[in-house]
């Protein structure tokens, strides 16, 4: 929350997420749901600072990535059991087209490289296709929504967070005793 920027901070907390983890993590083969580096790293974790401690900055945070996971041929097969489930792989939804009302998905609009066009009658969807990826769906949609999918009050993409990463500054220590890890 930043009192600067109106409806700032997110609107769902880690207990929201919590009972998700262990299973995504899995599907996603990015390794247990331990999240504690001084557990989870074999013989701990040595902070990136040795010798330094601060109550503003945390050298204890872990991250987990996935593999690069192709997930249609990892679970292509599994989710070819359940008749009712279709996934076409090697296509690129280019819309997701509503009911004139905008109340309810109707169809996908796919394309594929090779210029083939097709569309998918929805019943249940799920877009899994990243954060950046999934509100660009949704706000380039806009044949019976004007704001885009779910946009009615422009919080689509508002709340994303993305891994900062780079140099924000220098420290220089005083003190020889205190060790730097790489």
């Amino acid at each position: 929350m930043r009192d600067w920027i109106p409806r700032s901070g997110c609107p769902i907390g880690p207990a929201d997420l919590d009972p998700y983890y262990r299973d995504a993590l899995t599907f996603a083969e990015a390794g247990n749901d331990d999240f504690d580096p001084v557990t989870t790293v074999e013989r701990g974790m040595r902070p990136m600072i040795g010798g330094w401690a601060s109550d503003v900055f945390d050298q204890s945070n872990l991250e987990r990535f996935s593999c690069p996971t192709d997930f249609g041929r990892r679970w292509a097969k599994r989710l070819g059991l359940d008749p009712g489930l279709r996934v076409p792989l090697d296509g690129h939804v280019t819309e997701s087209v509503t009911t004139p009302d905008g109340g309810h998905l109707n169809r996908l609009e796919i394309r594929t490289l090779s210029g083939k066009a097709f569309m998918l009658p929805a019943g249940w969807v799920i877009l899994a296709i990243g954060g950046i990826e999934t509100p660009r769906l949704l706000l380039a949609s806009r044949r019976h929504n004007p704001n885009g999918i779910g946009n009615a009050r422009g919080l689509v993409g508002r709340y994303y967070m993305c891994h900062i990463a780079g140099s924000s500054g220098e420290a220089r220590f005083a003190s020889p005793s205190i060790e730097r890890s790489t």
